[in-house]
């Protein structure tokens, strides 16, 4: 798996990026229970069932790299010599969705029609789904949530109504609106993606200047198993579930920035990108569904 492996899937990044969802309404529903409860959501008739399988949504943070951590600060040294302190931190994971393999472009053609579809679901308040026409799923989880950054592993699982095989994994980071899942004493992320404060250390330098970061961009990353214009299927059926692993990093997220060099605005879309294209994505067949709601955390 590599992010944005082509050139096509790149490009449809920026796409997002540059539209942030600004006209997005959630479709989600809250649900009762803190955001480390797992979800299960109702499957197309609006019962809980599992005749197509079930997927798991695992979220967690890689620490590796990072010189200390606590539950309220950690710190890390980005590649140009900064001395990172991050004293909040938070973003709203907006959507996890598996893609249907009937879905997935197996050809580098067709960049004009997914643009097409990434402005309309950005203009007319679909969930933004890479690039791909049909931009509903039932695997997709309709319920956004806040994370604290470096926080604990949540997971949440989806029931299938239906047999299917997928071939694509799509994480979507994008601003909370007031359906979304958070906790009393995480910071307000309505109408923010990305929010963090903390102070750098410049190289050479022993004045910690502060900083804050907060955007309501959006920013996606999607998975493809697609190698020599042939996929990888993962098909879900009956009696079986898929853990989708999606973790994130923390060390690498402030490297190539000069801090003294860069807007606030600028800093925010580079953090967002090394946090969404350093993510990663992977998943795990089982030849059950899970009997606990939590399994896999």
């Amino acid at each position: 798996m590599s992010s944005h492996s082509t050139k096509l899937d790149a490009l449809m990044s920026v796409c997002l990026t540059v539209f942030s969802l600004a006209f997005f309404p959630s479709c989600s529903t809250q649900s009762p229970g803190d955001s480390h409860e797992a979800t299960v959501a109702p499957t197309n008739d609006g019962a809980v069932g599992n005749q197509g399988g079930q997927v798991s949504y695992i979220y967690s943070w890689q620490k590796d790299g990072i010189d200390s951590w606590d539950e309220t600060q950690w710190t890390t040294r980005s590649d140009l010599g900064y001395r990172i302190v991050v004293d909040a931190g938070y973003i709203v994971s907006y959507s996890s969705s598996l893609v249907p393999c009937i879905d997935a472009n197996p050809t580098e053609g067709g960049f004009i029609d997914r643009v097409g579809d990434w402005l309309f679901a950005g203009l007319f308040g679909f969930q933004a789904w890479a690039g791909h026409g049909d931009v509903a799923d039932q695997s997709t989880l309709g319920v956004s949530f806040v994370e604290r950054i470096g926080g604990d592993d949540t997971v949440r699982t989806v029931n299938l109504g239906d047999n299917a095989t997928y071939c694509d994994v799509h994480y979507l980071i994008a601003r909370g609106d007031p359906m979304t899942q958070t906790q009393s004493d995480y910071s307000p992320m309505e109408n923010r993606s990305l929010l963090m404060q903390g102070t750098y250390l410049a190289p050479g330098s022993n004045n910690a200047v502060p900083f804050n970061i907060d955007i309501s961009i959006a920013y996606g990353l999607l998975e493809s198993t697609l190698h020599s214009h042939v996929f990888t299927e993962t098909p879900i059926e009956n009696g079986t579930s898929v853990h989708v692993q999606i973790t994130r990093p923390m060390a690498d997220i402030f490297d190539g920035i000069e801090f003294e060099n860069i807007s606030a605005l600028s800093l925010g879309r580079k953090v967002l990108r090394g946090l969404v294209d350093n993510t990663v994505l992977s998943r795990e067949l089982r030849p059950r569904l899970e009997t606990n709601p939590e399994a896999g955390r």
